[in-house]
């Protein structure tokens, strides 16, 4: 058995900044499965049985069972889709899905759900690219762009059974705004500043892109079927250069899900760190995921989609009076919690293009309130997030 160095090539990157590399030295299998159990929800073909080990996507894109590598076996290495929902995209073609091998080479590039990877080398002997003639490899693949669109997903996996209702409340999204997101604040019964989080933050991301293109819920509003519904709706709308922020103000229960419709520590609905992702993980651009809440940096144990930019909270979460929250906001008087009025300051007093990383490093270092009360930041980066006012914003022409 041989070695395969794969490359992702679609923006992710490791803790280093660094593009996000696999080494496979087994028979692997990719999908967003944990274990290796074949649920039969699909024919799945018999070499599933032939993996060694696993790599899971929280990809909602990608199949429990996607796809198996083999590196360097009869001194070649192979692909084979596993009878996914949405297909193995080699070189751009669609790869047999019943689980036949089909051939690869470094510089092939292959496509699983919105993940894409280079094939950057492997340790036995192959013809040079111009050699190889098939109908995955026509003269000059090797020559075309390394970071590709391949397709359009023809559908999705199935996420439950929970019927989609027509909510009255849903945005419709104005086109010429390229980034979308969805923010949810849930009050648990005791938090006081959540919906003045919401009512101050939304302003500052509607003038950097976002424009009418966020959707709130809040408190009783904020149940998982309405979650999952708004999610869904913009993983049709968004591109591969758009922004899409999830912002969560309020309790995580023991577990580390995100606490919904007043829910407090289990005594209501949750959304669990992987199922979250999984409908990002949907969403073509960047991911911006943004969570004030007590230690919500513990979401990010669970692996993040490509190219999501995560801000949560390591320790304990704080909120207090803010005298610059006006008593006419919707909010429960002046209260905000401190993260989110630090960031709204923060953006408040950069106008001009951000980097987001330099900006929570700055809140870290300077606000006051976040350091009196040693409350710990923990920033997950895969990628690197901009954001600017836009010129009729700004009083441009």
């Amino acid at each position: 058995m041989g070695k395969i160095l794969l490359r992702r090539f679609d923006g992710a990157v490791d803790k280093d900044g660094k593009p996000f590399e696999i080494l496979v030295d087994a028979i692997t299998h990719f999908g967003r499965s944990t274990q290796l159990v074949d649920l039969r929800i699909r024919n799945t073909p018999k070499c599933f049985h032939d993996a060694k080990t696993l790599i899971t996507f929280f990809d909602g894109s990608i199949s429990r069972n996607h796809a198996l590598i083999y590196p360097g076996e009869d001194g070649f290495g192979y692909i084979s889709d596993l009878n996914s929902a949405n297909g193995t995209w080699l070189n751009g073609k669609l790869a047999p899905v019943h689980g036949d091998k089909v051939k690869i080479y470094p510089k092939d590039r292959f496509q699983i759900g919105h993940t894409f990877f280079a094939v950057v080398s492997a340790d036995w002997k192959f013809d040079a690219p111009e050699n190889i003639k098939d109908e995955y490899h026509e003269t000059g693949y090797a020559d075309k762009p390394i970071f590709p669109s391949f397709t359009s997903l023809p559908h999705y996996e199935n996420h439950g059974p929970a019927p989609v209702p027509d909510f009255a409340d849903s945005v419709v999204f104005d086109l010429k705004h390229s980034n979308f997101g969805l923010m949810v604040a849930n009050d648990g019964g005791n938090l006081r500043g959540v919906v003045n989080d919401v009512v101050r933050l939304k302003p500052e991301f509607e003038k950097r892109g976002f424009g009418e293109n966020l959707e709130v819920l809040v408190n009783d509003n904020a149940t998982k079927a309405k979650i999952e519904e708004k999610l869904r709706k913009i993983a049709r709308y968004a591109t591969d250069d758009s922004i899409v922020l999830f912002y969560y103000a309020g309790h995580e229960d023991k577990k580390g899900d995100l606490c919904l419709g007043r829910g407090f520590f289990g005594l209501g609905e949750s959304l669990s760190p992987s199922r979250l992702f999984s409908y990002l993980g949907n969403c073509k651009g960047r991911k911006l995921v943004i969570l004030d809440g007590c230690t919500s940096a513990r979401m990010a144990d669970v692996p993040l989609p490509g190219r999501t930019f995560l801000v949560g909270m390591e320790t304990p979460a704080y909120e207090g009076n803010c005298e610059s929250v006006s008593v006419n906001d919707k909010g429960n008087g002046k209260v905000m919690g401190y993260f989110s009025r630090a960031l709204e300051k923060a953006l408040k007093n950069h106008p001009e293009k951000i980097n987001l990383k330099e900006l929570i490093e700055e809140i870290v270092k300077s606000d006051s309130r976040i350091k009196s009360h040693r409350q710990e930041v923990g920033l997950y980066e895969q990628t690197v997030i901009h954001l600017e006012v836009e010129k009729e914003e700004m009083g441009g022409e």
